[in-house]
């Protein structure tokens, strides 16, 4: 069941999202409701991520030290020295490091994608020719 939502938006983000909505074929309220939706997930899972913790923290339960150490010696070995060092990244920064990240991703994704592709008769019958059958 949906249920009508009303929103003000000044001029120009109106005039983005209008614009973003022509780009995308898709009305401006689908667009909104998206974005909506987005957020309400995003902020669900960060309020409940930080319960989670203050919860662990205030049972007891941190995480060892020379674990953390590990985990950041690692980012610095991966190229992440100005994360791992605590430097403030510029938006670009933030947004290169994401964009890699992503990068890796996709293409474990798509490798795996690669291999599920294969059917049982294709495995088959790629096994019989290179065993000569």
């Amino acid at each position: 069941m949906r249920a009508l939502v009303t929103l003000r938006l000044d001029a120009s983000t109106r005039k983005r999202l209008d614009r973003l909505a022509k780009m995308a074929e898709r009305s401006r309220s689908a667009l909104a409701a998206k974005a909506v939706k987005q957020f309400v997930e995003i902020n669900e899972w960060q309020i409940a991520a930080i319960q989670k913790g203050v919860q662990q923290a205030d049972s007891g339960q941190f995480i060892d030290h020379a674990k953390l150490k590990a985990k950041w010696e690692k980012k610095i070995a991966a190229g992440d020295a100005d994360i791992a060092a605590g430097r403030l990244l510029t938006t670009e920064q933030v947004f290169a490091a994401v964009a890699k990240q992503r990068a890796k991703r996709v293409a474990k994704a798509k490798k795996r994608l690669e291999w599920s592709r294969w059917s049982a008769p294709d495995l088959l019958e790629s096994t019989k020719n290179v065993r000569g059958r």
